[in-house]
């Protein structure tokens, strides 16, 4: 018995309905407008390319009967002693058990979305969002002499345009069409983007994949070893994981914003090589008109530059030990927003404080007392100190924890040991720095941006101010305690360094303050690296 391949599909085609509106002069009245339903009538089509004959029907509906009546028409067209295998998508009328009458002279071989046999001519894309399409199939006549050709060529489907198949992410469907007999090339098709079995195929030839991060919807952006885009997608924040469990070991990078230390930690945890590049550095790789596709294709562009930095992943134990320090440094900006309040509306009234947290209980006790000021403005005077109250309860509770992490961490107690290094910055150095990123002890000064930002040109070297990059916090603890070490230095002090006290002589103390943050910097870089207690300088002779 010979077999005879053949593909089967149907079309639509009619006139999508409009209404019509007659103008009329205003304070008359319009005629009733014209309705124009929708009209439609499909064509069942198959064809056995082999032979170059066909099957094909006009119906105005689509469901069980008319397929039966279109594989019966088929049967009629089957060589006598051949038997037809009819490849087909999954549409509900193609299989629908018992209710099919497939003829004994037939098979019915449905086929997987995204097969090759159903989209001979390959995948394109619509103009909103992501809609994946398949070439319709060609309806000849039952008398027609098609010429023989080979299944999938332009010249197979003379007639065929391309029809919406199924739209992702509950956008609507694209009523773009494309040219007839047109064959889509492979660089538009991944422009579109491709679902997990297409991505199967395609593995080996994956290089990198970026991933720009969202709330709800992620957006990728993979390409190959030549740096051409084969993976353009979107995922939901639900798919994220079961879409990289089913990928080979591939790297990914990312921004290092929110939630970037949860998913590295997650694609690791699935095989992958995930980075983190910092946000500052994907910036100017940003083509013109912003978007998630865009920023997406910013952060693989930033990461095939040579050399580009990245950020390491934090452990979830590490970011559970920051909380706690960020935690206090929200409870204080909390409670000097109410002080400064607390000292703007009694300036209001005539009266005002010394500076310091310490004189503002007194300036409280004034407030309360003064018979002068109205009652509504006493009772607010007092809910703000009861605010500051509080305050200090929480920021008193946090302190004593950090100090019994402190005497239990002994690299932050071997921190400590330097001149104004206490045990919040100890314990910040011993929970949240893995001084091992760090090359150098200038390396680690230039992250806390306590270095000199250079602007050379011409051979001739030109140093400003500091960066004041990296952590801002951080930064500010290491010169509030320099500022102290220089606020309690005594000429002739035997423990007093000579190239401080010299610096602060023909220097102002604020930029003496950040000197000394810089070096403190630089010893606490050694100690951690090499793991040595702290020595004293022996003062000159």
């Amino acid at each position: 018995m010979t077999p005879e391949p053949s593909r089967k599909d149907e079309a639509r085609v009619g006139r999508q309905g409009s209404l019509t509106y007659v103008w009329a002069e205003k304070g008359s009245r319009s005629r009733k407008p014209r309705d124009q339903r929708y009209k439609w009538t499909y064509i069942f089509g198959a064809v056995c390319p082999a032979r170059g004959v066909g099957a094909a029907l006009i119906l105005p509906h689509v469901n069980i009967y008319a397929m039966n009546l279109h594989l019966k028409e088929i049967s009629t067209q089957v060589t006598q002693g051949a038997h037809a295998v009819v490849t087909l998508n999954g549409a509900g009328w193609h299989q629908q058990g018992g209710k099919l009458k497939v003829p004994d002279n037939i098979s019915l071989l449905p086929l997987p979305p995204y097969s090759p046999e159903l989209n001979p001519r390959g995948i394109s894309g619509g103009s909103s969002g992501r809609t994946t399409w398949r070439t319709a199939s060609t309806t000849p006549t039952p008398n027609s002499s098609t010429p023989a050709v080979r299944p999938g060529t332009p010249s197979s489907q003379p007639h065929s345009g391309l029809r919406p198949l199924r739209q992702e992410n509950g956008q609507k469907r694209s009523t773009r069409r494309a040219a007839v007999g047109v064959d889509v090339p492979a660089a538009s098709r991944a422009k579109v983007g491709l679902s997990l079995r297409q991505l199967r195929t395609v593995h080996m030839q994956l290089k990198r994949i970026a991933i720009d991060l969202s709330k709800h919807v992620f957006t990728l952006h993979g390409v190959d070893e030549e740096e051409r885009p084969v993976v353009r997608r979107n995922l939901k924040r639900a798919d994220m994981e079961s879409f990289f469990s089913k990928l080979p070991g591939t790297e990914v990078v990312m921004e290092a914003c929110g939630g970037a230390h949860h998913w590295g930690r997650l694609l690791t945890r699935l095989g992958h090589r995930v980075r983190l590049i910092p946000a500052q550095y994907v910036k100017p790789f940003v083509k013109r008109g912003k978007n998630d596709r865009a920023d997406a294709e910013a952060i693989n562009d930033a990461a095939s530059r040579p050399g580009m930095a990245s950020v390491p992943i934090k452990s979830a134990e590490r970011q559970a030990a920051l909380m706690i320090l960020r935690h206090r440094e929200m409870l204080i900006g909390q409670r000097t927003q109410a002080v400064n309040a607390l000292r703007g509306h009694a300036t209001e009234f005539g009266i005002i404080a010394a500076k310091g947290t310490v004189n503002v209980q007194p300036l409280l006790e004034r407030l309360a007392k003064d018979e002068a000021i109205p009652l509504p403005a006493r009772t607010i005077f007092a809910r703000i100190g009861q605010q500051i109250a509080r305050a200090d309860e929480q920021i008193a509770a946090l302190d004593a924890e950090l100090l019994a992490q402190h005497k239990a961490n002994p690299v932050s107690q071997k921190l400590a040991a330097v001149p104004g290094i206490g045990p919040v910055i100890a314990i910040t150095l011993a929970l949240g720095i893995d001084i091992e990123e760090f090359a150098s002890a200038r390396h680690f000064a230039s992250w806390l941006g306590l270095t000199p930002k250079e602007h050379s040109t011409g051979g001739k070297q030109r140093m400003g101010r500091i960066s004041k990059a990296g952590n801002k916090r951080l930064r500010s603890l290491f010169v509030v305690g320099a500022t102290a070490v220089i606020r309690h230095l005594k000429q002739g002090a035997p423990n007093a360094p000579a190239w401080l006290l010299a610096l602060v002589a023909r220097k102002p103390r604020k930029l003496a303050a950040v000197a000394l943050a810089n070096k403190t910097a630089r010893i606490l870089w050694a100690m951690m690296s090499r793991g040595e207690a702290y020595r004293r300088q022996p003062v000159a002779a």
